[in-house]
């Protein structure tokens, strides 16, 4: 009923309704441009929306403080949480449920975060989350895009006076074809 796929040296859970990205030799240099693009402090704490079976929540948990990792697919949060058991990772809370709501929930409790990482499906970000990633004021928003058109429409929502586009990286995840996937980093000016 699931498989193990290793990157980077970690171990990750994938059920059949649980998405992960298809393209075993280059999802190493996905997670890797994004980490980079994110640069977590040991002090910080980092908010990961969209989070799958968490790809990127694992490694963030590696350098940063703290991860709450946000994912509204149930067998995705049983396949994230089986693999932080896998890794030895405990620094991490997996929470399910869609990040517009959750967000809402998060704040109330005076949790923070300091970078904030999104891997929305191809139909991009819900609105509300974008504003709600906003209100937290992080540091960073590193935004994982398969969609450069909703990738747009997002970065338009969230880029103002405060936040700003600074690096754009495609990673060709699907050689040959007209599909991207984009890694953008959004700083707070």
């Amino acid at each position: 009923d699931h498989l193990m796929e290793q990157v980077l040296g970690k171990v990750f859970r994938i059920s059949a309704g649980s998405f992960f990205q298809v393209n075993a030799s280059q999802t190493p240099q996905l997670v890797q441009k994004a980490i980079a693009f994110a640069q977590p402090h040991a002090s910080e704490d980092v908010l990961d929306g969209y989070s799958g079976v968490g790809l990127f929540s694992l490694f963030l948990a590696d350098q940063a403080r703290h991860v709450t990792a946000i994912e509204s697919q149930p067998s995705a949060v049983a396949d994230a949480r089986a693999s932080a058991a896998f890794n030895h990772i405990s620094n991490i809370t997996i929470v399910e449920g869609l990040l517009e709501r959750v967000i809402p929930q998060i704040v109330a409790s005076h949790q923070r975060c300091q970078i904030a990482i999104v891997d929305p499906p191809r139909a991009g970000c819900h609105p509300r989350a974008l504003q709600e990633i906003k209100a937290m004021a992080p540091r960073a928003l590193v935004y994982i895009s398969c969609d450069p058109a909703t990738l747009a429409r997002d970065l338009h929502l969230f880029c103002n006076d405060t936040y700003r586009v600074s690096i754009v990286q495609p990673v060709d995840m699907f050689p040959n074809t007209a599909h991207i996937e984009t890694v953008t980093l959004v700083e707070r000016r």
